[in-house]
């Protein structure tokens, strides 16, 4: 046999690279042993080896090659986008999430707070908090964290990052069997273990999660004691008995110490006893249970008297074994439940799907959404077949939304429903991120146009959607574009920074009334996407913008209202910035030898002097200066029609319309190439800043009339500009006018200077 030597021999020999692949990390397989050879890549060409799964660890040099590249992600929606960064958080690797965040140009998710808590990684979390990540809305991150028994997070959580407690956190520390754990929750619980700022309605609340909480993961011995303990807690303090509700106990069989601090659950004097659907939820809890004992456990409960309710089937349809706990279930007398029939038809388990609608399981219209949502055509297809999917368009809405094509062409062309292709699907399409889906529905007559003004412009639900590829075809057929800035409301909602600036990229408008800003303010978009806008040029209306912002800080947001009051004060400096660098500019051009006119005097007395120091700083001084200025610019109009008046005498008016075609302007006619003679005197009477070169052989003057023309523009420019500046601000308006005084002035000054002479 040939020598083998080196990791690439070794691994061609029958059975060894997958006996290895099967002992490496998931992820290690298709991004480094597969690319040792072309012979182990052959062999280890399985889906199982060749799959990357994105919620696993990864190289960072690998992830950085994929991702890291311009445009990595520029084919993925904004739900595709989102489900990267946030599944990249769960590998714990923080340089694939910086990555992953650059690639995807969204702002990181809220929803990373509980992916990275769920999986313990601390060091994440503290990097969300120097991000500023908001905290998730469904409070998830404590409750996963102790489910998951990280202590070290559910501590950093509620002691330094400002997490709020709540009663989910310590049912799910039960759930998972952490004792100690939900001890100590519960003495951080608000008020202390007792609740001392809780109603009886909490109480309750937070009694009964914790019993099914206890049901699900404890063997049947523990719960019983824990169980005896409450409700001993609760006869006792019937009694009178004051010590009863202690911690520790007088004498016989030493408790857990977390049990025994749990007994401050217990209800009080005068507490209405738990519901029947807050007993049902611990027979849930059991009968749903990880432990071997679930049967006996659900027994002992039916013994003491606990209903039977159909949430036992919900929850034990969720479970691996759910046929069999279905069944079990079922035998002792307990109800199907719609929900039952939610669980299989979204985990597409068919066995339990069929047996649930053979037992007569209720069923209804929000079972065939849940399996369209998921994408099971098969759920989908025993539901119809036993009669529930009756509403056809609510299903074939709901697979465009999502994106899921085969389930789409079922229902066109296999289900027997009536399914008309209309504008309404192709909403839902260009919001899914599936291109093909798109030309598909264009191809069968969908219009961009909607049927009625009430629905909102595709471009809107496009940009919601936030996939590229889709807008740019949208914007190449010649899909109608709001003016009104919808796209960049929709956008800015999920932080998506890369379709903003997609949006910029084709000039889509803003809205001239500044109700975008607003509109964004009141949808809680996160400061870093309103400073975007900001420094972008989105139209603000700073007074109502500010009333919204404060609006929203008694909802809860208060840093909004310190981001818009910081860009305020900074958007009030800019004139006066604006003005510092222009007379900067003008002192320079002072100082140097040039016939420019200086544009300080041009002003009409806005100042004379060129530092900074000379700025007025009171709102008073630049209304004075805006008055000033507006004297400067009707002296400028009059200067204009005196040009004109001039030039007519002259004779040189150029007939109508050339100055807008011509591309260098109106030019001289043919048989006007030199201009008449003019005594010196006369010349020097008419237009004294020129001096005329004498006439003679070899000397050739151009023609003053040439250089005059683009001063016959400036009334309707004057015009024009005034109507402009009349719209905004004064602070704006006196920056804007003022660069535009200074740039005539130049203009004028240059148009008065001398042609240059050249010999013939």
């Amino acid at each position: 046999m040939q020598d083998a030597s080196g990791l690439g021999s070794l691994l061609c020999f029958p059975g060894i690279a997958e006996r290895i692949a099967t002992h490496l990390p998931h992820n290690d397989v298709p991004c480094g042993m597969r690319l040792v050879c072309k012979a182990t890549a052959a062999l280890l060409k399985g889906k199982e080896h060749t799959t990357v799964r994105v919620w696993l660890p990864t190289s960072t040099d690998e992830f950085a090659r994929r991702w890291g590249r311009p445009g990595a992600a520029r084919g993925l929606s904004e739900r595709q986008r989102n489900k990267l960064v946030v599944f990249t958080v769960r590998t714990g690797s923080l340089a694939n999430v910086k990555v992953a965040v650059e690639a995807c140009g969204l702002l990181t998710p809220a929803s990373a707070w509980s992916n990275a808590a769920c999986n313990g990684h601390l060091h994440i979390c503290k990097w969300l908090q120097d991000q500023s990540v908001p905290f998730d809305k469904n409070r998830e991150a404590l409750s996963l964290a102790a489910r998951n028994g990280h202590r070290r997070v559910c501590e950093w959580l509620l002691l330094e990052a400002g997490y709020p407690w709540t009663p989910d956190a310590l049912n799910e520390a039960l759930k998972g069997g952490r004792m100690e754990l939900a001890e100590w929750l519960l003495e951080q619980r608000p008020g202390g273990p007792a609740g001392t700022h809780t109603n009886a309605t909490g109480r309750r609340q937070v009694l009964s999660g914790a019993l099914a909480g206890a049901a699900y993961s404890l063997p049947l011995v523990k719960f019983q004691r824990l169980y005896r303990e409450l409700t001993e807690s609760l006869d006792a303090a019937a009694a009178g008995d004051s010590t009863a509700n202690t911690a520790g106990t007088d004498g016989g069989e030493r408790q857990q110490p977390a049990a025994s601090a749990l007994r401050a659950l217990a209800l009080r004097e005068g507490d209405e006893p738990l519901s029947e659907e807050q007993r049902g939820s611990v027979v849930a809890g059991a009968a749903s249970s990880r432990t071997p004992d679930w049967r006996a456990k659900v027994e002992w409960l039916e013994a003491e008297g606990f209903p039977k309710t159909p949430e036992s089937s919900v929850k034990a349809a969720a479970c691996a074994n759910a046929l069999e706990r279905l069944r079990w279930l079922r035998g002792r007398g307990y109800p199907l439940g719609e929900g039952a029939v939610k669980e299989a038809a979204e985990n597409g388990d068919m066995d339990v799907l069929q047996y649930l609608l053979t037992e007569g399981a209720p069923s209804g219209a929000e079972v065939v959404s849940r399996a369209v949502h998921k994408g099971r055509l098969a759920a989908l297809q025993a539901l119809h077949a036993a009669g529930k999917a009756k509403d056809a368009l609510a299903a074939a809405l709901n697979a465009t939304r999502r994106g899921h094509m085969n389930i789409l062409l079922w229902l066109v062309d296999e289900s027997g429903l009536e399914v008309q292709l209309s504008h309404r699907l192709l909403g839902r399409a260009v919001q899914s991120g599936n291109i093909d889906m798109v030309k598909w529905l264009r191809q069968w007559g969908c219009s961009w146009e909607p049927e009625d003004s009430s629905r909102p412009p595709l471009l809107k639900l496009a940009a919601h959607g936030g996939h590229q590829p889709t807008i740019e075809l949208m914007v190449e057929q010649g899909c109608p574009i709001p003016d009104d800035g919808v796209p960049f409301i929709s956008a800015a909602t999920h932080g998506d920074m890369a379709t903003l600036r997609y949006l910029r990229q084709l000039a889509v408008p803003w809205g001239a009334t500044g109700d975008t800003f607003k509109r964004c303010v009141e949808e809680g978009v996160r400061p870093e996407v309103l400073r975007w806008l900001v420094a972008e040029g989105c139209p603000v209306a700073w007074p109502s913008v500010l009333a919204a912002a404060r609006a929203r800080r008694r909802q809860g947001s208060p840093e909004l209202v310190t981001c818009l009051e910081a860009e305020y004060a900074l958007w009030k400096e800019r004139p006066r910035q604006l003005l510092i660098r222009l007379r900067e500019e003008e002192a320079a051009a002072a100082t140097a030898p040039s016939p420019v006119v200086s544009t300080t005097s041009s002003l009409g007395g806005i100042g004379n002097g060129s530092s900074s120091d000379s700025v007025m700083s009171s709102e008073e001084g630049w209304i004075q200066e805006s008055q000033a200025l507006a004297l400067r610019v009707a002296a400028l109009e009059q200067e204009a029609q005196e040009l004109r008046a001039e030039l007519e005498a002259r004779g040189g008016s150029p007939a109508p319309g050339p100055l807008a075609s011509h591309p260098k302007g109106p030019q001289p006619a043919a048989d006007q190439a030199a201009e008449p003679h003019v005594a010196p005197t006369q010349a020097a009477e008419e237009e004294p800043t020129v001096k005329k070169p004498p006439e003679g052989p070899g000397v050739r003057s151009a023609p003053s009339c040439a250089v005059r023309p683009l001063s016959l523009l400036a009334p309707t420019l004057v015009g024009a500009g005034v109507a402009a500046l009349s719209r905004l601000p004064p602070f704006a308006a006196f920056a804007v006018a003022a660069t535009a005084v200074a740039c005539l002035t130049r203009a004028g000054a240059r148009a008065r200077r001398p042609p240059p002479l050249t010999s013939a």
